[in-house]
């Protein structure tokens, strides 16, 4: 049968005349052909140009080294690519993990050891303990979690997606909530490896990949770090420490009622139960499990301040350091390493770039959380040569937990007299953020 189109006049107008002479098994055949052809390139282009950084079979500096749409599809790039690895060094976290050592892997801490780095941005301590969970069968001698306050209330699109065992996270992982094994985990690989190599969209990020190999902002590395940094594209870095602040302090905790601590969750994730079944977890893996709580800025605990949040900070802390000393001595065996950078010092004050200063950029800080790859290596070095009277670092125990709680609100009283414009900016933050104004605390109730 001949392809025809109708012409206004109604006369048939014989299109590709060549088909004309095909029978419908044939032009069946050249069909299928057509579309497999299809997808067989769809596929080979997903392999080479590799947009979301999951197979890394051909890495050209300038053409697609810099995987640039990958953190759009972290919640299957991690899962898949921490099993893949022979590492015997894994990172677990937030964005954090995957950028403040991502130049030191080489450092002697590590003892010249494979690291993957399983952090993903926005990640909680559920998400944490879900991917300890999901990496317990590998032969994995070393653990580090990065971890502090935000890891209980973070209210992020990813965390959202990781709630449950019917969410694409969990039907990637090697185990479900309860402990048990996934024995479904290959129906969602069989789904990841389908939409990765037949997706046409798979074009559109590959093209972007090729668009934006000059692009400053972060791409994924085999390793599982972040290259790159932020891109500031004409911004004044002071402008990325207020996006900070609202966007993980004051919006989510304005939404939670004074009276009750940021880290009592009203869901079952993202509590102290879960870090006790994560720290639980951690006891019984053959691997050496520690935590890192790492450096902010000043201007955080300004925030929690301002916010009349610092006593469910101090207590966040202080129940930290006892869940994971009462579960080891339940455990009879020594309690987790809790390594905690959080000070007032001359890195953690440096000084923030005026609104208007669009060339200057910190030495240390990309914003109050994210720390540039040089203080990583820093803390590195501390935590290989730790003495007790380091003033950057403390060993979290119940015997230090208060001189070190001691000392931030002595840093908090300094840098008020210091930095009394930056307070007052972060409590006219708080004030147009609040709704009620009187739950920010002034500088001059100080």
């Amino acid at each position: 049968m001949a392809l025809t189109v109708v012409s206004s006049k109604g006369n048939h107008i014989y299109l590709l005349p060549f088909l004309t002479m095909l029978t419908k098994t044939r032009f069946l055949m050249l069909f299928l052909c057509v579309f497999f052809t299809l997808v067989i390139i769809t596929a080979l282009i997903s392999i080479v140009i590799d947009p979301r950084g999951m197979f890394h079979a051909v890495d050209i500096k300038g053409f697609n080294d810099k995987k640039i749409t990958f953190i759009r599809f972290e919640t299957f790039i991690k899962p898949h690519q921490v099993s893949k690895s022979k590492a015997n060094v894994i990172f677990l976290g937030d964005s954090r993990a995957n950028t403040t050592f991502v130049s030191s892997l080489d450092h002697k801490y590590f003892t010249n050891s494979d690291v993957y780095t399983a952090g993903m941005a926005g990640q909680s301590i559920y998400a944490d303990y879900r991917m300890l969970q999901h990496i317990q069968d590998m032969n994995v001698t070393h653990i580090i979690i990065f971890v502090d306050h935000l890891s209980f209330f973070s209210s992020s699109t990813l965390n959202q997606s990781m709630v449950n065992n019917n969410s694409d996270f969990s039907h990637r992982l090697n185990y479900h909530d309860n402990g048990k094994k996934n024995y479904s985990q290959w129906l969602q690989n069989i789904k990841d490896w389908a939409l990765l190599l037949c997706s046409f969209n798979i074009l559109q990020e590959s093209l972007e990949t090729i668009q934006h190999q000059d692009s400053e902002g972060w791409y994924l590395q085999k390793d599982g770090t972040w290259g790159g940094s932020f891109a500031y594209e004409g911004k004044s870095q002071r402008q990325y420490f207020d996006y900070i602040e609202r966007t993980f302090l004051l919006e989510p905790l304005a939404s939670i009622p004074s009276t009750q601590v940021f880290y009592e969750s009203t869901s079952d994730i993202n509590t102290f139960t879960t870090l006790e079944k994560l720290i639980e977890l951690a006891h019984h893996s053959k691997a050496r499990v520690e935590f890192i709580i790492p450096p902010v800025h000043a201007r955080m605990f300004e925030v929690l301040y301002s916010m009349g949040r610092w006593s469910d900070y101090e207590n966040w802390k202080r129940n930290f350091v006892l869940i994971n000393e009462k579960i080891a001595q339940k455990q009879n065996s020594a309690p987790l390493t809790i390594w905690d950078f959080t000070a007032y010092n001359n890195i953690t004050t440096e000084t923030v770039p005026p609104y208007g200063d669009k060339s200057t950029h910190m030495r240390w800080f990309y914003d109050d959380v994210h720390v540039k790859p040089e203080l990583g290596r820093i803390m590195l070095d501390e935590m290989s040569d730790y003495t007790k009277d380091n003033n950057r670092v403390t060993i979290l125990t119940s015997q230090s937990v208060e001189k070190q709680l001691e000392k931030l609100r002595a840093g908090h009283k300094t840098y008020l007299q210091q930095e009394p414009k930056e307070v007052l900016q972060i409590y006219s933050l708080c004030s147009r953020i609040y709704k009620d104004n009187t739950r920010c605390i002034s500088p001059n109730d100080n």
